[in-house]
């Protein structure tokens, strides 16, 4: 897929879930999943490497995914929307969000994402670079 249809397609689904700033989580999904070629993606829709929880329900849908010599179970979805929508719920609920909720740009959204990231010395530097080169797409 090329980068350009990636963001359009990620963008409506990001819209369509009701996720904020939903140009910067495109841009996020485009950079957690390597622009959707990750397995958790090509098998289970899933943009932002979303593990299972310790915690689930039934139903929960799981794809296997071999790491490090270890099988690890990341979380399925039916389409990218219901990927956004499940991010979007989550962020909504989980209290270390409260920041990101509150941003009123989407620089503001993505400088409180980034003091959550696991790798913030790049992180929001990575992100931002492919938001620069496809603000476009979002226009």
């Amino acid at each position: 897929m090329i980068v350009t249809d990636f963001l359009i397609a990620a963008f409506a689904a990001a819209q369509a879930a009701g996720h904020i700033f939903p140009d910067w989580a495109a841009c996020e999904a485009a950079h957690a999943s390597k622009f959707g070629t990750i397995e958790a993606a090509v098998k289970g829709n899933n943009l932002f490497d979303l593990r299972v929880p310790a915690k689930r329900g039934p139903g929960t849908l799981t794809i296997p995914i071999e790491h490090a010599s270890k099988l690890v179970m990341r979380l399925r979805f039916a389409s990218w929307q219901d990927c956004f929508a499940h991010r979007a719920a989550w962020m909504q609920n989980v209290t270390m969000f409260y920041l990101v909720r509150r941003a009123k740009t989407g620089d503001e959204y993505i400088r409180e994402m980034n003091k959550l990231a696991s790798r913030p010395d790049v992180y929001e530097a990575e992100v931002r670079a492919i938001y620069e080169a496809n603000k476009a797409v979002f226009a």
